[in-house]
């Protein structure tokens, strides 16, 4: 496949062909093989978390704080209650979460 590279270019310029292979300019096009990837997951993070769930803790009605708690998927956006799992009830509550727990 030939492809059309830019004309005029600077040193260090860069061109990505149209099969992903990334060219530089140094005096000709040159590459090292690498690969243009717009997939984000192909690129390697120090700490990443996909989060696949989520919980909404407490809330109110007629006054009344809950101690329920609900949890979603978020691939499917399907919300299920887990029952009153609080140990206290509380209706606006502020926290954090990790991985596992919420606080």
């Amino acid at each position: 496949m030939a492809f059309i590279f830019p004309t005029n270019p600077a040193t260090g310029d860069e061109y990505v062909a149209p099969t992903g292979v990334i060219y530089f300019w140094n005096d000709t096009w040159v590459t090292s093989g690498e690969e243009f990837s717009v997939n984000p997951f192909q690129t390697t993070f120090l700490y990443r978390t996909i989060y696949t769930k989520g919980y909404m803790t407490g809330g109110y009605k007629s006054g009344s704080p809950w101690r329920n708690v609900n949890k979603t998927i978020h691939a499917t956006d399907l919300t299920s209650n887990l029952g009153d799992v609080m140990t206290r009830a509380a209706s606006y509550i502020g926290g954090g979460w990790s991985d596992y727990n919420t606080y």
